[in-house]
């Protein structure tokens, strides 16, 4: 349940950051490590934005973004998993 509300939390700071219209979108997946994408790309330049991930975005979940996904989970008050969904 904590995921889920971490996943509707996610996509919808990144609608608002990166869509013209304020609407959530839905991950279509979970982003875990070693995955490799669009969804990952979004994600990285969030968390790049906000302070969270040091890297530039690439778009591959690797070991910095694991980190930041965890510093930026810790910072709601999250289960600190280090995956979206």
């Amino acid at each position: 349940m904590v995921m889920k509300k971490l996943t509707i939390v996610l996509t919808c700071i990144l609608s608002f950051s990166y869509a013209s219209a304020a609407s959530c979108v839905d991950l279509k997946s979970g982003l875990a490590r070693g995955m490799e994408n669009a969804n990952v790309l979004a994600m990285q330049n969030f968390l790049f934005e906000k302070g969270y991930l040091q890297a530039k975005p690439n778009g591959y979940f690797g070991a910095g973004t694991f980190a930041g996904v965890k510093a930026y989970q810790k910072s709601l008050g999250f289960e600190q998993a280090g995956s979206v969904g």
